[in-house]
C-alpha cells in the first residue's frame, strides 16, 4: 500500500518538474540545483504530512528517471552509488592492486597482473591463488566478484597484505601491496596480422584511448603498413574527442569527420588537423549491431569520405550527443543536447518511441533475418546521400556496411554458447594453462590441447555437447586455444589465434588480397 501511494505522487512531481526545465537551465561549470519553489513545497508537504515515513530522495530520483525516459533512450540519471564505476570506465583507470582475476572453485586466481601495476612490480604471477587478505582466509568461502573488488580495490597509497599459493611452492608466499592507479585499457589488441597489414581492436573510446592508440602505433614504419583493419565490433562509443583524435590518424588534413547540432547548440564541425600515421594506408573498418555512437562516427567518416571499406553488419544507430552535469550530492545527469551528422549530412540515429523497444531492436534483427541476409536490412530513412565519388549511403538507422558478413549459425551454435555460458571453456582453459604454464612459450599451444578439452567434457559428463559440425569444431578449437593463450600471456594473446577462424577477418583479408 505504501509503495503504491508513493508511486502515485511521481506523475504529479514529474509534471511540476517538467515545467521548470528551460533551455538555459544547466551550466557545465558548476553543479546545478532544481528550482526551490513548487517542487520543494510538494516535497516538504509530503515529508511533513504523509502518514508513514518515506525517503523523499528516492521519490525525487524516481521522478528524474521517469522524466528522462520520456525524452530519449540516452538521457540518463546516474545515482551517486554508480558514479565511480561509470567514471572509472570512461576515465580509463581505477585504484587497486592491478590484477585480472577469475574465481575458480571459490578461490581468487590471478589470470594476469596488469603490466606496470603494483602486483606485477612486486612479483605476483599468472596462476597465483590469493588465499588470504589481511589475515582473513578467503579461499573456499563462496567468494564473488563484488567481494573481491571490495577487498582489493582502495585508495592509491594504501596497503593490503595478502598470502599467495603458487604452483610448485609448498608454503604460502606473503606480499604487501601498495595500491596505485590501474589503467583500464580500451585498445584490446594491436599487431601485424600480415607483414603489411596492421590490426587494431578498440573496445570503447575513453579518456586514454588515443594515448593507448599512439603507444601501439608510434614505433611503426608507416610506409610498410599498406592496410589497416580497425575492429570496432561491440564498441558502444564513448568520448567524442577521443574518436576524433583517432580518426585524425587516418585522414588528410582538413577532411571533415563529423559535425554536431542541436536546438540550443550551434553547429560544431570537426576536421582532421594533421598528417596521420595511416593517411596513406588502405582502411577496413569492422562493425556489427553492437557498434554505436563514436564507433559509428568513425565508420561514417571513412565511408562518407570514400576513405575505406566498411565490413560487417548494420551498426546500432546512436546519433545523439550527451553532456554531463552534476547535482550537488555528486550524482549526475547525462542529457542529450545535440545530434551528430556524418560528413555527407546524414544522421544515423534510429527512431525511438520508448527505451524498451529501442534497446530490444537488436533482437528484432534476428527475428527479421537481418543478421543472416543482407536483403533483410531495414533502411529506415530512404533519403539518399552521396559520397564525393557518388556512392549512395543512407541515414536514420545506423551505418550500413559496404560488405555484409552474415551471422554464421554453423559456428555460433547453441552448443557453443552453452560451453561459454556454463564456464566450461573458461574452467578448462585455466586448468590447462595452469598445468602447462612452464612449458608453453608465446602462443604455441600444443595440438593435443583440443583433444584434452573434449576429454574434459566427457569427464565432466557433458556428453551432449561434444558432437560438433566440422566448421563449429574448427572455430571452437581456435577459441579454446586462444583462451588458454590469454590465461598464460595476457588478453592480447587471444586475438591472433581466434582471428584464424574469424569470419570477419577472413572477409577483410580477402578484400585486401583483391586489391
Amino acid at each position: 500500500m505504501k509503495a503504491s501511494i508513493i508511486k502515485a505522487f511521481i506523475p504529479i512531481i514529474y509534471l511540476l518538474l517538467g515545467t521548470y526545465i528551460g533551455s538555459n537551465f544547466f551550466s557545465k561549470k558548476t553543479p546545478f540545483f532544481l528550482p526551490q519553489n513548487k517542487i520543494q513545497e510538494l516535497q516538504n508537504f509530503i515529508f511533513n504530512e504523509y502518514v508513514d515515513s518515506i525517503n523523499i530522495d528516492s521519490i525525487t530520483e524516481l521522478t528524474i528517471e521517469k522524466m528522462l525516459k520520456s525524452l530519449d533512450p540516452h538521457s540518463t540519471y546516474i545515482p551517486l552509488k554508480e558514479i565511480n564505476a561509470v567514471s572509472e570506465n570512461m576515465q580509463g583507470s581505477f585504484e587497486g592492486i592491478g590484477v585480472e582475476f577469475e574465481i575458480q572453485k571459490d578461490t581468487i586466481v590471478v589470470v594476469a597482473p596488469i603490466i606496470g601495476g603494483p602486483s606485477e612490480k612486486i612479483g605476483i604471477k599468472s596462476g597465483d591463488r590469493i588465499v588470504v587478505v589481511e589475515e582473513d582466509t578467503i579461499a573456499n568461502k563462496r567468494i564473488n566478484n563484488n567481494k573481491v573488488i571490495r577487498l582489493l580495490r582502495g585508495k592509491k597509497g594504501t596497503k593490503v597484505n595478502v598470502f599467495i599459493k603458487r604452483r610448485g611452492v609448498s608454503k604460502w608466499i606473503p606480499f604487501s601491496i601498495i595500491r596505485d592507479k590501474i589503467p583500464l585499457y580500451s585498445v584490446d589488441a594491436a599487431y601485424h596480422i600480415t607483414p603489411s597489414t596492421f590490426y587494431i581492436k578498440i573496445n570503447r573510446f575513453s579518456e586514454t584511448t588515443f594515448s593507448e592508440f599512439k603507444n601501439k602505433t608510434d614505433n611503426l614504419n608507416s610506409q610498410s603498413i599498406k592496410n589497416v583493419i580497425l575492429d570496432l565490433r561491440g564498441n558502444p562509443g564513448g568520448y567524442l574527442h577521443s574518436c576524433v583524435q583517432v580518426m585524425d590518424e587516418f585522414l588528410k588534413k582538413g577532411t571533415p569527420i563529423v559535425y554536431t547540432k542541436g536546438k540550443n547548440r550551434d553547429k560544431k564541425e570537426y576536421f582532421s588537423t594533421k598528417k596521420g600515421v595511416f593517411q596513406e594506408s588502405n582502411i577496413i573498418v569492422l562493425i556489427d549491431e553492437g557498434s554505436a555512437s563514436a564507433s559509428e562516427i568513425i565508420a561514417g567518416a571513412i565511408q562518407d569520405n570514400d576513405r575505406g571499406t566498411i565490413i560487417g553488419r548494420r551498426s546500432f544507430g546512436k546519433g545523439l550527443v550527451q553532456e554531463q552535469w552534476f547535482f550537488d550530492d555528486g550524482s549526475a545527469l547525462r542529457l542529450t543536447t545535440a545530434k551528430y551528422y556524418t560528413p555527407t549530412g546524414r544522421s544515423i540515429q534510429r527512431p525511438y518511441k520508448d527505451s524498451e523497444t529501442y534497446y530490444n531492436e537488436h533482437i528484432d534483427r534476428f527475428k527479421t533475418g537481418e543478421v543472416y541476409f543482407k536483403d533483410s536490412i531495414n533502411i529506415v530513412d530512404t533519403i539518399q546521400f552521396k559520397t564525393p565519388k557518388g556512392k549512395i549511403v543512407y541515414g536514420g538507422g545506423g551505418i550500413i556496411p559496404d560488405l555484409y558478413v552474415p551471422y554464421d549459425t554453423t559456428i555460433f551454435t547453441s552448443q557453443f554458447y552453452h560451453l561459454i555460458n556454463t564456464g566450461l571453456i573458461s574452467d578448462f582453459s585455466f586448468y590447462y594453462a595452469d598445468k602447462n604454464r612452464a612449458d608453453i612459450r608465446s602462443n604455441n599451444i600444443p595440438n593435443t590441447c583440443f583433444s584434452e578439452f573434449l576429454n574434459f567434457l566427457l569427464i565432466d559428463k557433458r556428453e551432449e555437447v561434444v558432437f560438433f559440425n566440422e566448421k563449429e569444431k574448427l572455430y571452437l578449437k581456435a577459441y579454446v586455444e586462444a583462451s588458454v593463450a590469454r590465461n598464460i600471456n595476457g588478453r592480447e594473446s587471444f586475438y591472433p589465434i581466434i582471428h584464424r577462424k574469424d569470419p570477419y577477418l577472413i572477409e577483410a583479408l580477402k578484400q585486401i588480397n583483391k586489391n
